[in-house]
């Protein structure tokens, strides 16, 4: 069974409630997220780590990504 919350918090007292009240009868995990992970392939040679951002930037101007920006 899954059961959905809405905070670390709040998942912590469930498994607690769990705990308490049947003991050794049923395992409770807590799911951390997962980051984000993005794979890129076939980056030409003039691209390198020192400006990538700014080619990626440049390469999408409707993103309106400005530079720095890491949301």
């Amino acid at each position: 069974m899954q059961i959905k919350r809405g905070s670390i918090q709040e998942a912590e007292t469930i498994t607690n409630n769990i705990k308490d009240n049947l003991g050794d009868k049923m395992e409770t995990n807590i799911q951390r997220p997962r980051k984000q992970r993005h794979k890129i392939h076939d980056i030409p040679e003039d691209i390198s780590t020192h400006n990538v951002e700014d080619t990626l930037i440049a390469q999408n101007p409707d993103l309106g990504i400005e530079k720095g920006n890491r949301s």
